[in-house]
């Protein structure tokens, strides 16, 4: 460790960099290996133990299939160039086309939240459900949200209650007045890079459902006929029977959606653990008991089903790797940010033959990352914001919230503003202005049924606190 160390701080002065920098990149790829060898071996292992369990949609049956067969001829097997190359080329389509199949899930997430929104508020109708609490009143209500958002002195803290507050409300804005709102958070982002405020745009569009899907968009026909239902519904003449069916459903589809997006996140985290195999195999130093360890569970995986035996095997062999993992991560962490400044010895890196490993090196830390859906290959728009720009796509995206509005009813406006509340950064000067708007929210608030749900919601937020 301290050698690396002593590395990073002499590439740092610029000293004997054509000794140093071959030293760390192979310092970091090893550690990549290490690391992604271990946490494939176990996340493989529960994958495969949640496939066995779950429903799978058709298109990650093949993408499995595909995965497993890169993992026995690249990972499994022995080294061959050829091979490697072609499995980095599949691995990247079997990424792209699950990213695909998760937007199009995250579609359908984000239209079922809306319908969600309406079916909690009109379930008093047709149930029996939580009364008003006893002595209620709007002011001893709104008194204590303002108590349970004081109670935090992290502005973070604050800003996430009040917005969560906000968007449980009743909705009783103007479509005038929420389009002002759109636009002052536009503006926000004058001075910003163009990339976060497209970042906000995702976000407004996403929890609002007026993203589009892809071309070629992966389709789930039981949710677009329940869609279709939804959309065709006239809420003042909906029956018992109806909403009864249609609660159903909406539960059953809510399932799946979970189901379809917990598998996809941990099929795209196998996938990105072998993606960084397979780019830094040819330069990590490997440790060949451990790799050994870590191949020999994710074979062992595979006989679960056909022999249980084989699971007190694995387990053994999980406690050989304990405590690694978490080793290898810190110095990982410690040492990674070097990478990012690296950009500056480009014309070096090229002479000495290491510009292939350092954009390696680069796309295995985004895929080491966080974000497991990360596009790879995006260029992010570092242009600074004026605020003509701002205007105009605050225009554009309210001109899109204005057609939407235009082919729904009241109830799925209001729902559709409540859910893109939480994309709008905090539009209240001081604390007296959002007790002003919740006075007025409630006070308003002519549907009982709609008042209840939102009051019992925010009783909840605050006790549960």
């Amino acid at each position: 460790m301290s050698d690396i160390l002593s590395v990073i701080k002499e590439i740092e002065k610029g000293k004997n960099l054509e000794i140093n920098l071959p030293k760390y990149m192979n310092v970091m790829m090893s550690a990549y290996y290490r690391s992604s060898s271990i946490r494939l071996a176990m996340n493989y292992y529960t994958y495969f133990m949640m496939e066995q369990e779950e429903e799978r949609p058709l298109e990650l049956i093949k993408l499995t299939t595909q995965l497993d067969k890169i993992i026995k001829e690249a990972i499994l097997s022995e080294f061959q160039g050829t091979v490697l190359e072609k499995s980095v080329k599949e691995i990247d389509q079997i990424r792209s086309q699950v990213i695909s199949n998760m937007k199009s899930i995250t579609l359908y997430a984000d239209q079922f939240q809306i319908y969600e929104y309406i079916w909690n508020r009109i379930e008093g109708q047709f149930e029996e459900v939580e009364a008003f609490p006893l002595n209620y009143s709007d002011d001893k209500l709104v008194e204590n949200l303002l108590e349970y958002i004081m109670q935090d002195k992290d502005r973070s803290v604050i800003s996430q209650k009040i917005t969560e507050i906000v968007s449980t409300l009743p909705v009783r804005l103007t479509k005038q007045r929420y389009y002002e709102m759109v636009k002052d958070s536009f503006l926000l982002f004058v001075g910003s890079e163009r990339q976060a405020l497209e970042d906000h745009v995702f976000m407004l569009k996403s929890c609002a459902a007026l993203l589009k899907p892809e071309t070629e968009n992966i389709h789930y026909p039981e949710m677009d006929a329940l869609l279709k239902e939804l959309k065709e519904v006239d809420y003042n003449t909906l029956t018992l029977e109806q909403y009864q069916n249609l609660k159903q459903k909406l539960l059953k589809v809510s399932d799946r959606i979970d189901q379809v997006t917990n598998l996809s996140t941990l099929l795209i985290e196998v996938i990105n653990d072998v993606y960084i195999l397979l780019l830094s195999m040819p330069y990590a130093l490997i440790e060949v008991e451990e790799a050994e360890t870590c191949k020999e569970i994710i074979r062992r995986s595979q006989e679960i089903s056909k022999n249980e035996k084989e699971e007190e095997a694995l387990f053994a062999l999980f406690e050989k790797l304990e405590g690694k993992q978490e080793r290898i991560s810190e110095q990982i962490a410690g040492n990674a940010y070097l990478l990012d400044s690296l950009e500056e010895q480009k014309g070096l890196m090229e002479s000495i033959m290491l510009d292939k490993i350092y954009h390696s090196l680069l796309r295995i830390e985004k895929l080491a990352s966080t974000s497991h859906f990360i596009e790879l290959d995006t260029v992010f728009d570092r242009t600074i914001v004026d605020y003509a720009y701002a205007e105009q796509r605050a225009h554009e995206v309210i001109a899109e919230f204005a057609e939407c509005f235009g082919k729904k009813n009241k109830k799925e406006i209001r729902s559709i503003m409540a859910a893109s509340m939480m994309a709008l950064p905090i539009f209240f000067k001081t604390m007296e202005e959002l007790k002003e708007y919740a006075q007025i929210a409630l006070s308003s608030c002519s549907d009982m049924e709609e008042k209840r749900c939102s009051v019992i919601l925010l009783k909840d937020m605050i006790e549960n606190n």
